[in-house]
């Protein structure tokens, strides 16, 4: 599964740098290295929301960096027991 993290400018000042290094921990602490891949993105055109861009297959997603740790639970692992 190919997990694309926005690295354009708003998102990039919006944590999307620690949520690259959250996931990546998320990932290797489950040996997930096989499955999981995550990739950086330009501008995914979801401007200015107040959360990092993130899409899985075509499906996109606004993340709070708070949250990331949830959102791994409830998106990547389920989207990877489907």
């Amino acid at each position: 599964m190919d997990v694309a993290i926005s690295l354009g400018s708003f998102c990039y000042f919006k944590w999307a740098n620690n949520i690259v290094v959250v996931l990546n921990s998320l990932i290797k602490q489950r040996c997930l290295e096989n499955q999981v891949k995550l990739r950086g993105s330009f501008c995914m055109g979801m401007c200015p929301s107040e959360e990092v861009s993130i899409k899985i297959a075509d499906d996109m997603f606004s993340v709070n960096p708070n949250e990331i740790a949830e959102f791994f639970e409830t998106k990547i692992k389920r989207w990877l027991e489907s």
